[in-house]
């Protein structure tokens, strides 16, 4: 897991996860700051396939993670495969608290990455509670959020369940316009 090369540490972290049960120790959890977005991003896998409590603050932490897989050489957006993963990760852990639903949905409202965005509110509308429902049913009629609006109501059409609180503005005469 020292070793200078990303990739011998790639091979060296999915050899001790798969012979390890949850939880990882400490030296595997600290690659969530590791250089080398490979390490990383075999992190997230691991810690997506063998879930524990212990392995929930690196998985937000990772949440945060800014290294994009978009080509600057062509002008594209930044796209974070890992904060992406590391957010679909956390449905586990569900019922999400409402400091990780407001968590993830000032990273909806503040991240480039659209897809990031759109699986930030999906996961909080899903696992979140009635509180964090109405925050993104808020999102939904804030011209300013531009796109982010759409997918609030797309999180909230696909949710598992939904309130009738959340759905109260949603009448028919407003639907009809």
């Amino acid at each position: 897991l020292q070793h200078h090369r990303a990739n011998a540490r790639v091979v060296a972290l999915e050899f001790l996860v798969a012979q390890a049960d949850p939880p990882f120790p400490a030296n595997i959890l600290v690659l969530s700051t590791d250089a080398g977005h490979r390490v990383r991003r075999a992190l997230v896998l691991a810690l997506t396939e063998k879930p524990h409590p212990a392995h929930f603050p690196v998985l937000l932490r990772m949440t945060g993670d800014t290294w994009s897989d978009a080509d600057p050489s062509h002008n594209e957006a930044d796209t974070y495969p890992i904060a992406r993963e590391a957010v679909a990760a956390l449905a586990v852990y569900a019922p999400l608290s409402d400091e990780i639903g407001d968590h993830l949905i000032e990273l909806a409202t503040t991240t480039p990455d659209r897809a990031l965005s759109q699986k930030c509110v999906q996961v909080a509308a899903c696992y979140g509670s009635l509180a964090i429902r109405m925050k993104i049913r808020a999102m939904i009629g804030d011209r300013e959020r531009g796109w982010l609006r759409l997918d609030a109501l797309d999180a909230l059409v696909f949710a598992e369940m939904i309130e009738p609180e959340v759905l109260k503005p949603f009448t028919a005469e407003r639907i009809m316009k």
